[in-house]
């Protein structure tokens, strides 16, 4: 908007461009003041937006992805530690059932004193099973975060591929190439692949979206039940 104010005072002015159906910037005005506009709008437009949404778009997706191959990387070793801890569970109680009288009996004292060692494991493997739901949970709020990190990376390669042809014809323009000048269906084309980015931003979020998440996002909003908000906690947040 800042930059759309300046032809209104005599800085450039607006004109028909290309075919001629629709309105652009003079390109062939060659004062002191156009060139000075130019130059800013180029900067503060295509290319500072553009280097600025690469490098935090980067830097989101390289840290979403550490905390999520961390993530999973937890939850493998507590379910690990959880299976041989059940395994070992099953295997004492098989051999205890399987033994003689006189064997149960050598045993009871053993396993009297081990009660209270069993009691403790069990509250251990309860917490580790808490634990594994909340970093279940904080799994698919990375997964989606990744998603969406994704939709960006698409948004911002979306932003380069439609304003980059506008703005080299543009530049042609700005140098008075002879052979450009005569390419007005081009620079038509150009305009038009620009000014549709907008519209297809939506579309790249919802293509990045898997199409039974964006049914639970819809569904669950609508049910208050347990399960609903449960999946509202792993996949709205």
């Amino acid at each position: 908007l800042i930059f759309a104010l300046p032809p209104l005072f005599k800085w450039n002015k607006y004109t028909p461009e290309g075919i001629g159906f629709h309105c652009g910037l003079d390109w062939f005005d060659r004062s002191l003041s156009s060139r000075i506009y130019f130059i800013l709008a180029f900067a503060f437009i295509y290319f500072i937006p553009f280097i600025v949404l690469l490098i935090i778009n980067l830097y989101v997706y390289c840290k979403i992805r550490c905390l999520l191959y961390a993530t999973a990387r937890m939850i493998k070793t507590d379910l690990g530690l959880n299976f041989s801890y059940e395994k070992h569970q099953s295997t004492s109680c098989s051999s205890s059932s399987n033994s003689s009288p006189i064997t149960k009996c050598k045993n009871s004292r053993f396993h009297t004193e081990t009660n209270a060692m069993n009691v403790s494991s069990r509250l251990a493997v309860r917490q580790t099973r808490t634990f594994q739901m909340n970093c279940l949970m904080q799994l698919n709020r990375l997964k989606a975060d990744r998603r969406f990190a994704f939709a960006t990376i698409f948004l911002v390669s979306e932003y380069l591929l439609s304003w980059t042809p506008y703005a080299i014809m543009a530049l042609f323009y700005l140098f008075n190439v002879k052979y450009i000048n005569q390419q007005s269906v081009l620079m038509t084309i150009c305009a038009f692949t620009a000014k549709t980015a907008m519209i297809l931003n939506p579309l790249i979020y919802l293509a990045t979206i898997k199409t039974n998440i964006f049914k639970s996002m819809l569904w669950c909003s609508k049910c208050s039940c347990c399960y609903c908000r449960i999946k509202r906690k792993t996949i709205v947040r």
